[in-house]
């Protein structure tokens, strides 16, 4: 499962499916990134030409757009 769901959501599953389909349960907070690792090393990626930062940026925005912008892909409250 990749996402949040809302906090009520449930995702059933049984106790076989787990033991004997060798299925397992971790979560994840951001991808369980480590900043204090992670971006230096993506930074060190980028700088060698490895990581292509520029190419994931689909548009730019303002501080002032913000709100506009979270409330447009869904994630505003």
């Amino acid at each position: 499962m990749v996402g949040a769901g809302a906090r009520d959501d449930s995702v059933p599953f049984s106790a076989w499916e787990l033991l004997f389909d060798g299925k397992n349960l971790l979560s994840s907070l951001y991808g369980g990134c480590d900043l204090r690792r992670d971006i230096p090393r993506f930074v060190s990626l980028w700088r060698a030409g490895r990581l292509d930062i520029e190419g994931l940026i689909t548009r730019q925005i303002t501080f002032g757009e913000l709100n506009d912008a979270s409330a447009r892909c869904g994630t505003a409250k």
